[in-house]
């Protein structure tokens, strides 16, 4: 006993006088502070106090609760739920919640970029349709009636979408887990949304050249092969055939010395057609006719 507030609280002596002044003219009953502890340790409180009269004087009954560990809970909670925010910020991915028995879902901010739209955006299944790609949109409403609603399979499907914002076309994968009731009645549907555009240019962009390179191997005036290491043919095309006077069928799993002759030239001169290699790249060569 005879320690005072201001000893305990880290406010300060004026600081804790002018809170203690107000809570004794019932003006404020409800405080928060830190207190430091005899070892040292500093705590967050919770403090209500009121005054009350007894043997003529007027005192302050207060009631202290430590609530350190609720603050150090929420903040863990909010760095969590910012560390959350931060990630789907990085991998565009953004999260809903749709009810079945109203139609309608809730979406995360993220999703909004991703669609293009605000808050004021009809947020129900037609709406949903109504941002799908219009050569998607037949496709994406019979795969949600029949696969999803119809089926009970979770979403799992890439598709295009239209902003609405700016009108500029997108690719995103839709993921959603199904909620059922005990009678196996859809309740709810949570997901994520995220935005693949760039993935699907990278593969179109791919596929269109490993188009051009096979248009160029097929159609090529010189001879070109892929071999393995050990120097068996895998594949070839129709020019090198040709010059070897096979099919292009026959070839694969021909050897280097089932078509390449000769290694000296006194061994040379009496073969003919010599097939000598003209350019050869890691596991691709280029071949050409010669003359014995």
């Amino acid at each position: 006993m005879g320690m005072s507030i201001a000893q305990i609280n880290t406010l300060g002596h004026e600081a804790v006088e002018s809170q203690w002044l107000r809570a004794l003219r019932g003006e404020r009953s409800h405080f928060k502070f830190r207190h430091r502890l005899a070892s040292g340790e500093e705590r967050d409180v919770e403090v209500y106090s009121s005054p009350i009269e007894t043997e003529g004087k007027t005192l302050l009954f207060s009631v202290v609760h430590d609530v350190t560990d609720r603050h150090r809970a929420e903040e863990a909670l909010r760095e969590s739920g910012e560390l959350l925010k931060e990630a789907q910020n990085i991998g565009t991915l953004g999260t809903y919640l749709l009810d079945f028995v109203t139609g309608m879902w809730a979406s995360s901010d993220v999703m909004d970029e991703i669609f293009g739209i605000d808050k004021e955006h009809d947020c129900s299944v037609a709406g949903w349709v109504r941002l799908i790609h219009p050569d998607d949109r037949e496709m994406m409403t019979a795969y949600f009636e029949n696969e999803v609603a119809g089926k009970r399979n979770p979403f799992d499907k890439e598709y295009r979408i239209v902003r609405q914002n700016d009108h500029v076309t997108r690719w995103v994968h839709g993921l959603g887990k199904l909620e059922l009731d005990v009678q196996g009645q859809l309740l709810k549907m949570r997901g994520i949304i995220q935005d693949i555009t760039e993935r699907k240019q990278g593969e179109m962009q791919l596929r269109e050249s490993e188009e051009r390179y096979r248009a160029t191997f097929e159609q090529a005036a010189i001879g070109i092969l892929h071999t393995s290491l050990d120097g068996r043919i895998l594949r070839c095309n129709a020019s090198f055939a040709d010059i070897i006077g096979y099919s292009q069928d026959e070839v694969p799993g021909l050897s280097f010395q089932q078509i390449t002759i000769c290694r000296t030239a006194s061994r040379c001169s009496k073969q003919s057609p010599i097939m000598r290699p003209a350019v050869k790249v890691g596991r691709s060569a280029t071949y050409a006719r010669t003359a014995a």
